[in-house]
């Protein structure tokens, strides 16, 4: 899967003008300073696609640990 083009409007730090990426290139890494919007970028991503790091995307619980 490829995200060619990616528009973020009204969506947390992002407002009515929103903000607008062109990936020409395999894109890698989102650079930016404290507060700039990298975190709010991968949150739309997660729920342009219905989930969200706090839910298991297999169905099932948490993997299992063993005690070392």
């Amino acid at each position: 899967m490829k995200i060619e083009q990616l528009t973020i409007r009204n969506f947390r730090c992002f407002g009515r003008e929103g903000v607008k990426f062109t990936c020409e290139e395999a894109v890698t890494a989102f650079v930016g300073n404290n507060g700039s919007g990298r975190t709010a970028i991968f949150a739309a991503i997660q729920k342009a696609f219905g989930t969200s790091s706090a839910q298991p995307t297999s169905g099932q619980g948490p993997a299992s640990t063993q005690s070392l």
